[in-house]
């Protein structure tokens, strides 16, 4: 049985203010994120601060903040003792009308990067990760860009372009349906075979999606990091243009 989607946000809304209320607290987390946000993924720490991600220090440290529900099983969050997100990066994954559907944890020396809590809690198939605002804006501008990883989306929306990560290379039939909303579909595979997966994937459900591929640019920050975020709008000045040509190499 899935657990209350609103469960979920009423333990992460209070546990998130104890922690910025808590002044010593509140300090340390922001050195932590500061450190992952500008030194591991090149991205300004106020990008993550208000998307609210933490770092989880120790086994406790959950519990200490969160309160003895977040280690109910349903939530995936403890195994026992041992907190599953430990000396992890942990956000929140949010449906569109904001509230807390299910959470994400990331480690830049971990063989598995990314870890979400598991299917008890939510359908990770059924969500996109990006603010509710910020897919607001894509529909009126009627486009969204398709990445893989948190960080490219949240670099690109950054910049003013509206991006999405599936949270992994799988395109859902929850998915397909809200893509219909867009008149520009555009995806930036990485490249590897779940990247080649996706296209494949996507091409079958829109033969019109238009595929940026790297080229000499290894992923999204680093195209940022030598154009600058006006070489990247640049890009995306005429979409009808990139629609017709489909395949557009960075």
């Amino acid at each position: 049985m899935l657990c209350m989607v609103n469960s979920l946000d009423v333990i992460w809304d209070k546990g998130y203010k104890a922690i910025m209320q808590d002044e010593s607290s509140r300090g340390i987390q922001e050195a932590w994120v500061k450190e992952a946000a500008e030194t591991l993924r090149q991205i300004p720490c106020e990008e993550l601060y208000k998307r609210e991600f933490i770092y989880v220090p120790n086994d406790t440290y959950m519990i200490h903040y969160f309160g003895a529900e977040i280690a109910e099983y349903d939530y995936g969050v403890y195994r026992g003792d041992n907190c599953n997100f430990y000396k992890r990066l942990v956000f929140p994954v949010r449906a569109f009308n904001g509230e807390v559907a299910g959470l994400g944890g990331w480690a830049n020396d971990s063989q598995w990067k990314y870890l979400y809590t598991p299917e008890s809690c939510w359908d990770k198939s059924r969500y996109f990760y990006i603010h509710p605002d910020d897919f607001a804006k894509a529909l009126d501008d009627n486009y969204l860009i398709i990445v893989d990883g948190i960080f490219d989306a949240i670099n690109l929306n950054r910049v003013g372009l509206h991006a999405v990560s599936l949270m992994g290379s799988n395109l859902s039939n929850w998915h397909r349906q809200y893509l219909k909303f867009f008149k520009y579909v555009i995806v930036i595979p990485d490249n590897d075979n779940a990247g080649v997966h996706l296209v494949k994937v996507l091409k079958r459900y829109r033969p019109d999606v238009i595929v940026l591929k790297q080229g000499k640019y290894k992923d999204v920050d680093d195209y940022i990091r030598v154009l600058g975020e006006s070489g990247l709008l640049e890009k995306f000045n005429n979409l009808e243009t990139m629609s017709v040509l489909r395949n557009v190499v960075f």
